[in-house]
Order: structure tokens, then sequence, then C-alpha cells
């Protein structure tokens, strides 16, 4: 099924015809699919005091407004809401659950009703609601101690099916093609965790060779996208992790997929980001049915990891329509979906962060 639709999805990007740069610096290259779409840069300005330490930043909408969440663990262990006017919403102190739970560091994901806390370096989920409140607590720690997995980037569907992605040595050098790259746990049900995807890393990683890489994901209304930086291909299975087409990943400006490298060579990893390009992130915007997948260029700078990156539209049935091109001294590829379009962060010096937004015509 899944190579039926490749050969689809190849046709039907047959013809790429460049567009000229239309706003400021951005390059736009269209690729054919029925749809001629670009990303347009508003007129509209997001600035948000800096919070220093922040450890994580996502997007939100919470009764038809769009708000920033800020996740801060190094200084005060608190969640922090931002509306568009950069003024506090919600502040919610977590360091008393930090210090009962014995928390050092965590990323979140957060919903209109509830955040997702992942303790970082430990396979612990926490629960809590917008007043900070402790809801549940979910213990995976036996996947560390069984097989060495560990958990990453959980997300929420429907506010009741938990989504996390795993890593492990034996995963990351192909060793056990059995072994689950992304795990599912209906929390209606309680807290059981079911692997329901294997791992796809054994499709490119050659004997003796790794990739030193956990797995992005997005899911959508019946559909979950999956890449890593090592492949250029997305894989789309469906809600019950069965595999249903291929999407490569063609982008105009980069070579998108990074190459495996020998084990012994892995403290080297930094030298692979600066000579190669790879998926960084792949975004469903659930508001105007699209995909964005941003594709980031090797790194200018080690120190500064600036780099270009690209933005390419894929509609709802994964044509691609749209490539977009943005320059690293200007912008990071640090995007979030919201009500009103794509927010794209702004490289900014001072005590600001600063996001554009830009909406698809």
């Amino acid at each position: 099924m899944f190579i039926q639709f490749a050969s689809k999805f190849l046709s039907c990007r047959a013809t790429v015809f460049v567009r000229p740069a239309l706003f400021l610096f951005l390059s736009i290259s269209s690729i054919s699919c029925g749809h001629k779409l670009q990303l347009v840069e508003t007129d509209r300005i997001v600035s948000l005091p800096s919070e220093r330490g922040f450890d994580f930043c996502q997007g939100l909408e919470i009764g038809g407004y769009d708000y920033f969440v800020f996740t801060s663990f190094r200084t005060k262990k608190e969640v922090v809401l931002y509306n568009c006017h950069g003024e506090v919403y919600r502040r919610l102190s977590i360091d008393s659950l930090c210090r009962k739970e014995g928390i050092y560091l965590c990323d979140c994901y957060a919903t209109p009703n509830k955040i997702i806390l992942r303790e970082v370096g430990e396979n612990r989920v926490f629960e809590i609601d917008h007043n900070g409140e402790l809801l549940n607590r979910y213990d995976y720690t036996y996947l560390s101690d069984v097989c060495g997995m560990k958990i990453h980037r959980p997300k929420l569907h429907q506010d009741s099916v938990l989504f996390m992605v795993t890593d492990s040595y034996r995963l990351n050098m192909g060793i056990n093609p059995t072994e689950a790259v992304l795990w599912k746990a209906n929390l209606k049900r309680g807290s059981e965790i079911e692997p329901l995807i294997d791992s796809f890393f054994c499709r490119f990683l050659d004997k003796g060779y790794t990739c030193s890489d956990y797995p992005i994901f997005t899911i959508a209304d019946t559909s979950i996208l999956i890449a890593t930086a090592f492949c250029d291909t997305i894989y789309q299975y469906n809600l019950d992790g069965e595999l249903v087409g291929l999407v490569p990943v063609d982008s105009r400006f980069f070579d998108a997929k990074i190459p495996s490298i020998p084990a012994e060579r892995i403290l080297d990893i930094n030298e692979t980001w600066m000579q190669n390009s790879w998926i960084e992130d792949i975004i469903y915007d659930p508001y105007r049915k699209v995909y964005y997948c941003v594709v980031n260029g090797p790194w200018k700078n080690e120190r500064s990891r600036e780099s270009d990156f690209s933005i390419i539209i894929y509609d709802s049935t994964l044509n691609p329509c749209a490539e977009q091109l943005f320059r690293g001294e200007l912008y990071k590829s640090l995007c979030y979906v919201g009500r009103d379009g794509l927010y794209i962060m702004k490289r900014s010096s001072g005590n600001k962060l600063v996001f554009s937004l830009f909406k698809i015509q």
C-alpha cells in the first residue's frame, strides 16, 4: 500500500517552478500539488520577556486565543503561560512538586486542560492541571531497567492518549528492528504503556553504525508522522501503528539526511551537524489542515548553532505544496502553530524573545 502511495506522491510533484522573493529576504519555491501556497510574514510581532534558563517552549491555544508556554527548571521551577501581548496569563510554581518527587529537569506538553511533564533522564511522567496541581504520575522506569530505553517528547492526543518516542543503544545501532520506537498509553484505561511502532532505524543503519538520535513525530486527526534526522523520509502510520505511506522529503535547498556514523565516532557528533542538513521537526496545523516540515541546514558555527533552514508545506494528503527558505541570521527554526497562523522565532539581541506571525496564502 505504501509503495502505491509513494509512486503516486512522486508523480504529483513532477513540476517545480520558482517564484521571485516577495517579502524581505525570503526565497520561495512552490512545488506543484494543485495548490499554490506560500507563507507570508504579517506585521504581527509577539515579544516576550526572556525567561532566563528556560528549558522548553511551546505554543498553545486556549479559548480561541494563542498562548506561549515556557518551562523553567534551572531557576524558579515553574511553567509560565504568556498571551500574544507578552503578558503573563498564568504562572505555575511546581517547585514543591519537584522537591517532593526529586525532579531536576523536565520538558512539557501543554493542552488547554492539562500539562504533561516528562522528567529528563528518568522515565517518569507527571500530569498536572493549569493550577499546578498534580493529577497523576506515571512511572515507566522499567523500560530503562529492562532494555535501557529512555522516553522523549510526550504528547497527548484528545487529552487521553499519551504518545512517547524512545531511544536506546540497541535501537540506535539498528540491532533490534522489533524494538519499539513509539509507545502509547491510554490514560483512561490506566497507565500501562504499550509498543505501537517498531523501529525503522534498521532500514537505513549499516552494521556497526549509529545515529545517536531519537525520532520526531506529530499527531494529526487520524495519523502519526514520524521521522529522524538520519533519514530523508517521513513515515506515515495510522493511530493503530500500521504503516500507511512513505513521504520523501525532497528539499530544493538542502539534502535532508545526515549519514549514520561509526559507533566509535559517536563523540564527534558535532562535526556531523556542521557538515550536513537534516529534518528538524514535523508540525501538524489542525486549523489549516497542512503539515510543516522544518529542514535545518548545516551549522555555521558550532557555538551558536546558527543555520539556514527551510519549511516545506504539505497538504492534508501529504502532497508537497511549497518550500520556503529562511536565513539563520534572522530567524531560528523554532516554530509554533496557533489559531492565527505559524509563529517563527526571530533572532534578536537583548532581553526579549520575539516571534513573527506567518499566514498561508
